[in-house]
């Protein structure tokens, strides 16, 4: 997996890094902090969460 920013904004430079990274190793799946909109492949959530954002996450399932 790659993670591909770390508490960063959202911007043309992380969509950029995203599209390259897949082209360059697509066997790998993308993350980013703060990215769970299905723009990545693997949601990132950050503390504090809260208990009904919890329950919304533990009822969606992965994609294959």
């Amino acid at each position: 997996m790659w993670s591909i920013s770390n508490e960063s904004q959202v911007g043309s430079g992380l969509w950029r890094s995203r599209e390259w990274i897949q082209r360059a190793d697509p066997s790998r799946p993308t993350t980013g902090t703060y990215h769970n909109d299905g723009s990545m492949d693997v949601a990132v959530r950050h503390n504090p969460i809260t208990e009904g954002e919890m329950s919304q996450l533990e009822g969606r399932s992965a994609s294959p």
